[in-house]
């Protein structure tokens, strides 16, 4: 499914075999903002007036508007890595939340190890916490293929809670 962005807001985009209309609806927030038209470019333009009528009406209103994604979410865990976060946490002197945000933080570079991985045949190893002295670190990703380092690139400011392993130990 495509989707549409106009001031912060996605909108779907659905068709109607039946009855030959475009239509979508605003995702993400709990208010039901829907538009549709006969053509792509009447769709976008239609999504873009929707979202502009939705945020008129509710200052109209004196409402807030609902947005989407505002930073927080349930995670349903069992009993035992709830209590190794939070004991990870401690030791680290950060909030639980601050720990699991830091971790999920990877999940682009987990991604694009994994796709290199598989195009390439490549290995990747994760480096983190490499001193780069009065307390700063650097992180890298080390490419390998058969055991034999290829590339190193430095990596935005990640967790350090990646270790590094060699790459005979990588994977198992």
């Amino acid at each position: 499914m495509k989707e549409l962005k106009h001031r912060g807001y996605i909108g779907s985009v659905d068709l109607s075999i039946d009855d030959g209309i475009l239509h979508g609806k605003l995702l993400y927030i709990n208010d039901l903002v829907t538009y549709e038209a006969e053509s792509a470019p009447e769709l976008v333009a239609a999504f873009h007036a929707a979202v502009d009528d939705y945020l008129a009406d509710c200052e109209a209103e004196g409402k807030a508007p609902d947005t989407p994604y505002k930073g927080s979410f349930n995670v349903r865990i069992k009993p035992e890595l709830h209590r190794e976060l939070a004991e990870t946490a401690r030791l680290r002197g950060c909030s639980l939340n601050e720990y699991v945000a830091s971790v999920l933080t990877c999940h682009k570079h987990v991604e694009l190890a994994e796709r290199f991985e598989a195009s390439t045949g490549a290995k990747f190893v994760l480096v983190s916490s490499v001193s780069g002295g009065a307390g700063a670190s650097r992180r890298s990703i080390r490419t390998y293929h058969q055991e034999t380092l290829v590339e190193q690139r430095q990596l935005p400011k990640t967790p350090p809670f990646v270790q590094w392993q060699p790459p005979s130990k990588a994977r198992h």
